[in-house]
Protein backbone atom coordinates (compact mmCIF):
# COMPACT_ATOMS: atom_id res chain seq x y z
CA UNK A 1 0.00 0.00 0.00
CA UNK A 2 1.56 3.34 -1.05
CA UNK A 3 2.24 5.94 1.66
CA UNK A 4 1.26 8.73 -0.76
CA UNK A 5 -0.80 8.49 -3.90
CA UNK A 6 0.93 9.40 -7.14
CA UNK A 7 -0.65 12.85 -7.35
CA UNK A 8 0.55 13.85 -3.86
CA UNK A 9 3.98 12.29 -4.46
CA UNK A 10 4.38 14.34 -7.66
CA UNK A 11 3.32 17.46 -5.73
CA UNK A 12 6.02 16.79 -3.10
CA UNK A 13 8.84 16.35 -5.62
CA UNK A 14 7.63 19.38 -7.61
CA UNK A 15 7.66 21.46 -4.42
CA UNK A 16 11.25 20.38 -3.74
CA UNK A 17 12.39 20.97 -7.34
CA UNK A 18 10.68 24.37 -7.40
CA UNK A 19 12.41 25.37 -4.16
CA UNK A 20 15.75 24.31 -5.64
CA UNK A 21 14.89 26.30 -8.79
CA UNK A 22 15.55 23.32 -11.04
CA UNK A 23 14.74 24.46 -14.55
CA UNK A 24 12.24 22.56 -16.73
CA UNK A 25 14.96 21.42 -19.14
CA UNK A 26 16.95 19.73 -16.35
CA UNK A 27 13.75 18.14 -15.00
CA UNK A 28 13.04 16.75 -18.45
CA UNK A 29 16.63 15.51 -18.85
CA UNK A 30 16.34 13.79 -15.48
CA UNK A 31 12.76 12.57 -15.87
CA UNK A 32 13.74 9.02 -14.86
CA UNK A 33 15.25 10.39 -11.66
CA UNK A 34 12.13 12.43 -10.96
CA UNK A 35 10.00 9.31 -11.42
CA UNK A 36 12.24 7.36 -9.05
CA UNK A 37 11.79 10.07 -6.42
CA UNK A 38 8.02 10.02 -6.94
CA UNK A 39 8.04 6.26 -6.35
CA UNK A 40 10.14 6.73 -3.21
CA UNK A 41 7.57 9.22 -1.88
CA UNK A 42 4.78 6.80 -2.72
CA UNK A 43 6.57 3.97 -0.90
CA UNK A 44 7.26 6.12 2.15
CA UNK A 45 11.05 5.89 1.67
CA UNK A 46 11.28 9.64 1.10
CA UNK A 47 9.65 12.47 3.06
CA UNK A 48 9.81 16.22 2.48
CA UNK A 49 9.73 18.70 5.33
CA UNK A 50 7.76 21.49 3.65
CA UNK A 51 9.01 24.13 6.11
CA UNK A 52 12.75 23.46 5.74
CA UNK A 53 12.74 21.60 2.39
CA UNK A 54 14.92 18.88 3.91
CA UNK A 55 14.45 15.51 2.24
CA UNK A 56 14.57 12.52 4.58
CA UNK A 57 15.45 9.12 3.15
CA UNK A 58 14.34 6.25 5.37
CA UNK A 59 16.95 3.55 4.83
CA UNK A 60 15.74 0.10 3.85
CA UNK A 61 18.99 -1.29 5.28
CA UNK A 62 20.14 0.88 8.23
CA UNK A 63 23.86 1.53 8.55
CA UNK A 64 25.62 -0.37 11.32
CA UNK A 65 28.15 0.81 13.87
CA UNK A 66 31.35 -1.08 14.66
CA UNK A 67 29.38 -3.35 17.04
CA UNK A 68 26.96 -4.32 14.27
CA UNK A 69 24.06 -2.35 15.73
CA UNK A 70 21.85 -0.08 13.64
CA UNK A 71 23.32 3.42 13.92
CA UNK A 72 21.87 5.39 11.00
CA UNK A 73 18.23 4.77 10.15
CA UNK A 74 17.72 7.71 7.81
CA UNK A 75 19.60 10.33 5.84
CA UNK A 76 18.58 14.00 5.88
CA UNK A 77 19.51 15.97 2.77
CA UNK A 78 19.97 19.73 3.02
CA UNK A 79 18.03 21.56 0.31
CA UNK A 80 21.00 23.69 -0.75
CA UNK A 81 24.67 22.85 -1.08
CA UNK A 82 27.50 25.35 -1.06
CA UNK A 83 30.89 24.64 -2.57
CA UNK A 84 32.40 25.13 0.90
CA UNK A 85 30.34 22.12 2.08
CA UNK A 86 32.27 19.80 -0.24
CA UNK A 87 35.47 21.62 -1.21
CA UNK A 88 37.73 20.11 1.46
CA UNK A 89 36.26 16.65 0.86
CA UNK A 90 36.86 16.94 -2.90
CA UNK A 91 40.59 17.68 -2.50
CA UNK A 92 41.11 14.02 -1.63
CA UNK A 93 39.28 12.73 -4.73
CA UNK A 94 40.68 12.42 -8.25
CA UNK A 95 38.70 14.23 -10.93
CA UNK A 96 37.93 10.97 -12.76
CA UNK A 97 36.60 9.25 -9.61
CA UNK A 98 32.86 9.77 -10.13
CA UNK A 99 31.88 7.55 -7.18
CA UNK A 100 34.25 9.42 -4.89
CA UNK A 101 32.90 12.79 -6.02
CA UNK A 102 29.32 11.59 -5.56
CA UNK A 103 30.11 10.41 -2.02
CA UNK A 104 31.65 13.81 -1.23
CA UNK A 105 28.52 15.61 -2.40
CA UNK A 106 26.32 13.11 -0.55
CA UNK A 107 28.39 13.66 2.59
CA UNK A 108 28.08 17.44 2.26
CA UNK A 109 24.32 17.14 1.86
CA UNK A 110 23.72 14.71 4.72
CA UNK A 111 26.57 15.69 7.07
CA UNK A 112 27.45 11.97 7.31
CA UNK A 113 30.98 10.67 6.87
CA UNK A 114 31.66 9.59 3.27
CA UNK A 115 33.29 6.38 4.56
CA UNK A 116 30.06 5.50 6.33
CA UNK A 117 28.00 6.39 3.26
CA UNK A 118 30.17 4.04 1.20
CA UNK A 119 28.67 1.19 3.24
CA UNK A 120 25.13 1.92 2.04
CA UNK A 121 23.29 -1.06 0.59
CA UNK A 122 22.84 -0.73 -3.17
CA UNK A 123 19.07 -0.32 -2.72
CA UNK A 124 19.56 2.71 -0.47
CA UNK A 125 22.52 4.00 -2.47
CA UNK A 126 20.48 4.12 -5.68
CA UNK A 127 17.99 6.55 -4.10
CA UNK A 128 20.77 8.56 -2.42
CA UNK A 129 22.57 8.84 -5.76
CA UNK A 130 19.38 10.04 -7.46
CA UNK A 131 18.82 12.77 -4.86
CA UNK A 132 22.45 13.86 -5.05
CA UNK A 133 22.36 14.05 -8.85
CA UNK A 134 20.26 17.24 -8.60
CA UNK A 135 23.20 19.01 -6.95
CA UNK A 136 25.68 18.56 -9.82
Amino acid sequence: MPKLNQELAKKEITTWLDYKKIKPKKREEQSESVEMLVEAFMDGDLVLNEETFVLTQKLVWPLKDEDGKDSVMELNYKPRLRLADVKTKLTKVKTNDIQGMLLCYMSGLTQENSGLLATLDTEDYRLAQTITSFFF
